[in-house]
């Protein structure tokens, strides 16, 4: 399913809802807007054009105009790192991931920046260890063969989101590498996703499920005015231990 078609899965047993997917070459007058990611000052302009009530997921607003939910990546990545220290005993991890920048926009540096940060709070920060594309499965079919074709792999790699994980885990496969036997795996499970496509894995998880539940009783709430109040909501990650570690 999409994000869109979970959204009106979600409520569609209790309120009259209908949802549009917003372009911009195609504005529409909505109700109320659920975001998701970074924005630049022009796109979130428009946006207000559209709705004064809009809800910002994962975007940190310096100000406190609209809702707000925040994903706790920092916490998330510490329990990974000290997870995979303290009970794996792993003396060497690394990263595979994906970024995306233009102008203001930033995705994916959140989660990369924590566990840099708690790597090197741990005196186990290797950068040869840490390879970066983009967010795509081909990105991480590539990044995976590239760091196989180093001759050396970190015991354990976590993976920046599912489409990396999903390219990565095709290139062991194709090595003929075993998890965990040769490699340890981690994969972040990534907003959108619904159903992991290796459930038995060790994931980091956001919850999607619980994210737009409460984007969408915050927007509720702002529509129907029931509160008048902003607020800024931080939900934390989980980590799911499978045999994938």
């Amino acid at each position: 399913l999409s994000t869109l078609d979970y959204l009106a899965k979600t409520i569609q047993k209790e309120m009259h809802v209908s949802f549009v997917r917003l372009y911009k070459d195609a504005p529409v007058q909505v109700d109320g807007i659920i975001t998701f990611g970074a924005f630049s000052e022009d796109e979130i302009y428009f946006l207000q054009t559209l709705s004064h009530h809009i809800v910002f997921v994962n975007s940190d607003q310096e100000d406190y105009q609209h809702d707000q939910i925040m994903i706790d990546y920092f916490r998330g990545m510490q329990q990974t790192v000290n997870y995979l220290i303290d009970e794996k005993h792993f003396t060497a991890i690394g990263y595979i991931g994906g970024v995306y920048a233009c102008n203001d926009i930033r995705i994916g540096y959140r989660r990369l920046e924590g566990l840099i940060r708690h790597l090197k709070a741990r005196d186990m920060y290797d950068p040869d260890a840490i390879w970066v594309g983009e967010l795509s499965e081909q990105s991480g079919y590539q990044l995976m063969t590239q760091a196989m074709e180093r001759g050396s792999l970190p015991e354990a790699i976590i993976f920046g989101n599912d489409a990396v994980a999903a390219g990565a885990l095709r290139a062991i496969e194709e090595a003929g590498l075993s998890i965990p036997d040769d490699i340890a795996v981690v994969i972040y499970n990534d907003i959108e996703t619904l159903k992991p496509d290796y459930p038995t894995y060790t994931y980091l998880n956001m919850y999607p499920d619980f994210v737009w539940q409460t984007a969408i009783e915050l927007l509720i709430e702002r529509i129907l005015n029931r509160r008048t109040l902003t607020m800024k909501i931080i939900i934390p990650t989980r980590l799911s231990l499978g045999d994938s570690t």
